[in-house]
């Protein structure tokens, strides 16, 4: 008896065995093995604003009554924790991803809420529920924008310079930014604790606010990094304690102190395939799980999980990507913005289903063979079985296994085991008489599309 080695994540390299592992994510195993398979958190309708696409989002406790605030087609929209949708006034131009914050106007008699919208040709205010363009200096447009302690923080479009905005102030040129130690173009800002992050096209630089009337902002010794910079303006993230961001060099990066890279090489050759203009990132918080969500165009979603350092693929039916594409938390929950519809979403950790849509999860392992003939007399797995649904697909819950024994070249058609009707808790899941192999080795795919929970603690060959 020997256990297999399963995939918790996946490996789509070029010239690499494929180690495709999708729709399931790890956790923590307290019986045979370290970690545990599990299927990915499902989506279920939470409401819906507008006709889409979803184009940005902003929200914050304590601002607009804890709505989320977010840009869907060409208008604006509040939506409060119980799915109630505000429709704002004035029209946001274009169809692309657009970069929001927000921060309390306290400079005033009373304090006031304010979102700025940076669609790339304009910076829009809303206020209220009114959205108004702003003034700019030369009319230029604004691609990126960022509130930090009453502070604004913007990245003109034409020109690639960094503009500040002080408390009642009017907005100014950041003469410093736009000639700083690296003299390439300036793509992102973005808010680090109390530091602003400056991500320009080959560098990175860390300024923090002086207190002083000017310079009002100045780079932090020993954070600048010249070795990389941003890839493109919607490729970066953050959360409570550091920024994620794809860097010029098609890596993933994770930024707290210093630049470190998060990706596999099977991502970073994904990034270099991709355009640039259409990657996006975001972060997704669910039950202790803290995910970084990058999205290549339409070609797939990768999520890495803080919480094990794992990447692995999530797609949703029909499609080769994951169909939300921006993230927050509003009243508990954790929502998934449409990146083609006005739906917005709640991410369910332990939902069985994408709305009305089935989910495919799909996992692999490996029995490695150096030399000479393998047999697989049996393969059995250690998984959570009882559990069909009453009546329709799920009653009679069955999950597949697909063989390869060409390095994953080629896969044999899938072979189905029943996983128990509702209560058949003593069901046993193993396959027989799987034939014989010789080296590389033996690669499994196993895939369960029945909505029943998914639970995979171990995998064996030749058990009995």
């Amino acid at each position: 008896m020997a256990q297999i080695a399963l995939s918790y994540g996946a490996n789509e390299r070029l010239r690499f065995p494929p180690l495709a592992a999708l729709n399931v994510i790890a956790e923590p195993n307290p019986t045979v093995a370290k970690l545990a398979i599990l299927g990915r958190p499902t989506l279920s309708a939470f409401t819906t604003a507008g006709d889409g696409p979803i184009r940005g989002v902003f929200q914050k406790s304590g601002m607009f009554g804890d709505a989320a605030v977010i840009v869907s087609g060409q208008l604006a929209y509040l939506v409060a924790e119980n799915g109630a949708v505000t429709a704002c006034t004035g029209a946001i131009p274009g169809f692309g991803l657009v970069d929001m914050d927000g921060a309390v106007n306290t400079s005033g008699v009373t304090s006031v809420d304010e979102v700025r919208i940076a669609t790339g040709s304009e910076l829009l205010l809303l206020t209220g529920t009114t959205v108004a363009a702003e003034a700019f200096p030369d009319d230029a447009g604004v691609t990126s924008i960022m509130a930090l302690r009453g502070f604004w923080i913007a990245v003109r479009a034409d020109s690639q310079i960094g503009y500040i905005k002080i408390p009642g102030g009017s907005w100014q040129a950041l003469d410093a930014v736009s000639a700083e130690k690296q003299p390439d173009a300036l793509i992102a800002a973005w808010p680090l604790g109390d530091l602003t992050i400056f991500l320009g096209a080959a560098s990175l630089e860390g300024w923090q606010f002086t207190g002083e009337a000017s310079p009002p902002i100045a780079p932090v010794p020993g954070q600048t990094f010249d070795n990389v910079g941003l890839l493109s303006v919607n490729a970066v993230t953050s959360n409570a304690s550091a920024l994620y961001f794809v860097g010029s060099d098609f890596a993933v990066y994770e930024y707290s102190t210093y630049p470190k890279v998060i990706s596999d090489f099977a991502l970073t050759q994904a990034i270099r395939n991709t355009d640039a203009s259409l990657i996006r990132m975001g972060t997704l918080t669910l039950d202790q799980h803290n995910y970084i969500v990058v999205r290549l165009a339409n070609d797939a979603t990768w999520v890495f999980d803080l919480a094990t350092r794992i990447w692995s693929p999530w797609a949703s039916k029909s499609l080769a990507y994951f169909r939300p594409h921006l993230f927050s938390q509003i009243g508990g929950r954790a929502l998934a913005y449409d990146s083609s519809l006005g739906t917005i979403w709640t991410l369910r950790p332990d939902g069985l289903s994408d709305g009305d849509d089935e989910v495919i999860r799909r996992f692999t392992g490996f029995v490695p063979l150096q030399s000479g003939v393998g047999y697989a007399d049996s393969i059995s797995l250690d998984v959570e079985v009882g559990v069909g649904l009453v009546t329709g697909q799920g009653s009679d819950p069955q999950i597949g296994l697909s063989i390869s024994t060409d390095g994953g070249r080629t896969w044999e058609p899938p072979v189905w085991e029943p996983l128990g009707r509702m209560g058949e808790t003593e069901t046993r899941v193993i396959w027989r008489r799987l034939g014989q192999f010789d080296a590389p080795g033996l690669m499994l795919m196993w895939e369960l599309s029945d909505p029943v929970a998914l639970r995979v603690s171990a995998a064996w060959i030749n058990e009995d």
